[in-house]
């Protein structure tokens, strides 16, 4: 539940993906995703368009390594005995056991 002012913090998002500004008198901030990208490089450069590639990868490495770890250790141990590779049903149940296993261990998080 946010406790903000209503004033302070009104996000208007009217018309056909016009962008408005929070508090700022309803003036346009970007027209469009052209236009907002080369705002960002004229004002930041470069480094703009990366702003909170850490905080990502502080998300996904973790969320990729809790899924793909379990995900290759059940298909290995699922193959049957004397294949090269894991058929079709393996694959589908590993995929969901593992997707089990990162959804349940990133929300206790």
């Amino acid at each position: 539940m946010q406790t903000q002012l209503v004033g302070s913090a009104k996000l208007n998002l009217v018309g056909a993906g016009s962008i408005h500004s929070i508090a700022m008198n309803n003036q346009l901030l970007y027209r469009g995703p052209v236009h907002c990208i080369s705002r960002i490089l004229r004002n930041e450069g470069i480094a703009g368009l990366y702003r909170g590639v850490g905080a990502m990868y502080l998300r996904d490495i973790p969320g990729y390594c809790l899924y793909f770890v379990p995900y290759m250790l059940l298909c290995d141990w699922m193959m049957p005995e004397g294949s090269t590779t894991p058929n079709l049903l393996s694959v589908c149940l590993a995929g969901g056991v593992a997707g089990k296993i990162a959804f349940s261990v990133s929300l206790c998080l």
